[in-house]
């Protein structure tokens, strides 16, 4: 996949339109350079984006392309960045929050659609969480109907969405009729926040939190729903750092895995609760850019040989797992012997602690 210039792939996305949201996210704005660079005739990425911080969707963009992301593309092909447009909007608002322009826009060229845009925080309250990771897949579903062209549809999960199973294969999980994705939301419009708190241990049940279990209820809703459309689904696990593209180790977030190695490696952070004995599933950003920019493609071309869509899995623990004892060993090398830091609060060192229940 690093060279994608002559490829069927990148023929497909010849004069494609895209429609992307969380594009500023890890997953999305990799996607988006990486597309740039290696699919240079790639029509215009239309991408959900909202006023954050106090900044404009505009300014957002110029911050984002002036990023060391883009760095190969800023200089390569920087007429291409003018083909990634900033739609205003937001997931949490009526059609996306989209102008009736815009959305005719999106209608009327729009080839592609790609959701990635979630909540990925473990504690959000079950309302926040169903709102964005649930409410705006039900939008972009809306969204795509509307579509004259569209080919390919694919949306963002998680390998956790199931992680109260032992072992998750590339199917959908039924849930059960009080997970009604709809009725959920409609819960969320006029049921107190205090109310809905109540009731979230009986909905978690099995499920370590929010986001898990939002995440697979979305993909419940896409099958009750949207089995019409030319639908992929990608459940990637923990995304970490990168493997070669753009840069070997390139990350630019404390998010995940990331900020517990700099804290562990910073001597502040010593103990963590966990089994030693777990896989520590992390899959290199590239890994999944370039998982996520096939799916699309192959999702154009066997939709109409297929009952169901397909879902997609990008994980690494059931082909080389490596435990969270043998990460914990390798980054106490690492930070003590190989490459510590300047400034330490105290010498790297970590232990786990497991209370079985």
């Amino acid at each position: 996949m690093a060279d994608l210039e002559s490829s069927q792939v990148s023929d497909f996305y010849r004069g494609k339109n895209l429609f992307l949201t969380g594009g500023t996210g890890f997953l999305g704005k990799s996607f988006i350079e990486k597309i740039l660079r290696s699919c240079p005739d790639v029509g215009n990425i239309y991408m959900l984006c909202r006023g954050k911080k106090g900044k404009s969707p505009e300014e957002r963009m110029s911050a984002l392309f002036s990023e060391q992301l883009f760095d190969q593309v800023r200089t390569e092909n920087p007429k291409s960045l003018s083909k990634v447009i900033p739609l205003i909007g937001d997931v949490l608002d009526t059609n996306l929050g989209l102008s009736e322009d815009d959305e005719q826009t999106i209608i009327n060229n729009v080839n592609i659609m790609i959701h990635s845009a979630a909540t990925i925080r473990f504690d959000d309250h079950i309302k926040v969480s169903l709102q964005l990771n649930v409410g705006g897949t039900v939008k972009m579903v809306e969204l795509a109907r509307k579509v004259k062209n569209l080919i390919s549809f694919v949306h963002v999960s998680t390998a956790y969405a199931n992680c109260n199973l032992s072992d998750i294969e590339e199917v959908f999980y039924e849930m059960g009729k009080e997970y009604d994705p709809l009725k959920l939301l409609e819960l969320c419009e006029w049921m107190d926040e205090d109310v809905m708190d109540s009731m979230t241990a009986t909905l978690l049940r099995d499920r370590p939190n929010t986001y898990c279990l939002t995440k697979a209820i979305s993909e419940a809703y896409l099958f009750q729903y949207a089995q019409d459309l030319p639908l992929g689904i990608f459940r990637p696990s923990i995304i970490g750092a990168s493997w070669q593209e753009p840069a070997p180790g390139w990350i630019d977030n404390y998010n995940g895995p990331s900020g517990l190695f700099i804290a562990v490696g910073k001597g502040v952070l010593r103990i963590l609760e966990g089994d030693v004995h777990k896989v520590a599933d992390i899959i290199p950003i590239d890994y999944c850019v370039n998982m996520l920019i096939c799916i699309t493609w192959y999702t154009s071309i066997i939709t109409k040989q297929v009952q169901q869509p397909l879902i997609y899995h990008c994980t690494s623990g059931s082909k080389k797992p490596y435990t969270w004892f043998q990460l914990g060993t390798l980054l106490l090398e690492f930070f003590q012997s190989k490459e510590p830091y300047n400034e330490v609060f105290r010498r790297p060192n970590v232990n786990f602690c497991h209370q079985p229940g």
